[in-house]
């Protein structure tokens, strides 16, 4: 989930919350799934979790975070404790997800459909990445749970950045308890001494979760994330009404033809079998803009990003919300030219739709919709 130093270290929190409003609100090319034990789900049916991470580089102060995590199988409270800085608080009541920072008098709010807490919420946060060739060194106990040991070393990539130097070794302590399956400690250390620790210090499953932990604070106004469109546009309403653009949900078909009257194509070596009726249509587009895209401060690269009309993604986010390990296939002059994976929920705030590639090629894409795009 392009959060390296949480795939590496269990449960930094920190990172998991900079990045889940956009994980809530964008779809991006599917990842590798993080491997977080045997169960797929915790069976706990309520918790509380207070888990402390620190960074240390060289022989500054650490960096020190504490995450404060309540939840049942429908609602959920996260607050992140930084020193110096104001808490930050996010919170879902079983329909929307408000977000705020302490004292603050405005926050952000959204309806992801179809989120479950558990898999959605809980799991990433304390989900880690299965280190390739890793080794069981022993058992010990944390907060109170029996947990297995590891041990792992993972190498800097020779492009890209990373927080580590050289090889990383890490020590994953992995819980075996099948109620809460997931990482409860780790530690990180490159050889120039660099390393991330994290750990959670309490742990209480299955516990009462007061009502009142679950109610947004009427001392702040929430508005809809601001949205700011960037890069070119490449087609207004009027351009794209004129243009071929479908978007459908598809299943992967490893042999035979489709039945039920859907349409088979091809994409990236993967035969996709399309629902007949499509989610949105040129006519449910507001407009098209090559832009940048990404998750970070600094975008990974550039997308052909659709946007859509109010109604059209709230049909999306719902269908989305159905359509788990589905595709969501975009049509442009009838050839698919993107096939994402449905794997988190799609809040009805979100509009975009973006379409990855080469420079090239996006702007290929872009003249379709547009013959006297960049012209």
């Amino acid at each position: 989930m392009t959060m390296t130093m949480t795939r590496f270290s269990g449960v930094i929190i920190s990172a998991v919350l900079a990045a889940l409003l956009c994980s809530l609100l964008a779809v991006r090319p599917a990842a590798p799934a993080a491997a977080a034990g045997r169960t797929a789900l915790p069976r706990a049916r309520s918790g509380h979790v207070v888990s402390r991470t620190r960074r240390f580089v060289g022989e500054k102060l650490p960096e020190e975070i504490t995450a404060d995590l309540w939840f049942t199988t429908t609602r959920s409270r996260l607050s992140t404790y930084h020193p110096s800085q104001p808490a930050v608080l996010e919170l879902f009541d079983g329909q929307a997800m408000y977000r705020w920072t302490e004292d603050a008098k405005r926050g952000q709010t959204w309806r992801p459909a179809g989120l479950r807490v558990l898999p959605d919420i809980v799991a990433p946060l304390f989900a880690s990445e299965r280190l390739p060739r890793r080794k069981r060194v022993g058992a010990a106990s944390v907060a109170g749970l029996p947990c297995a040991l590891y041990s792992g070393t993972r190498k800097a990539p020779e492009k890209g950045k990373v927080w580590w130097k050289g090889t990383l070794t890490v020590r994953v302590w992995e819980s075996t308890d099948r109620r809460f399956p997931y990482v409860l400690r780790s530690t990180a250390k490159d050889a120039s001494g660099n390393r991330v620790e994290s750990e959670v210090v309490k742990l209480s499953l299955d516990v009462p979760v007061p009502d009142r932990l679950f109610a947004p604070p009427r001392s702040v106004a929430f508005y809809r994330p601001a949205q700011v469109r960037r890069g070119r546009q490449v087609a207004d309403a009027s351009r794209l009404a004129a243009s071929a653009v479908a978007i459908h949900l598809a299943d992967v078909l490893a042999k035979g033809r489709p039945s039920g009257g859907r349409r088979l194509v091809d994409l990236d070596g993967e035969r996709l079998a399309l629902d007949a009726k499509p989610l949105a249509t040129q006519s449910s587009l507001e407009e098209a803009r090559l832009e940048p895209y990404g998750l970070g401060l600094v975008p990974a690269g550039e997308a052909l990003v659709l946007y859509l009309e109010p109604a059209a993604s709230a049909v999306l986010a719902r269908a989305s919300a159905r359509a788990r390990g589905r595709r969501l296939v975009v049509l442009i002059g009838g050839e698919p030219v993107s096939a994402t994976r449905v794997q988190q929920p799609w809040a009805e705030e979100q509009n975009r739709v973006p379409v990855f590639g080469p420079g090239g090629r996006l702007l290929d894409l872009a003249r379709r919709l547009n013959p006297r795009f960049g012209k």
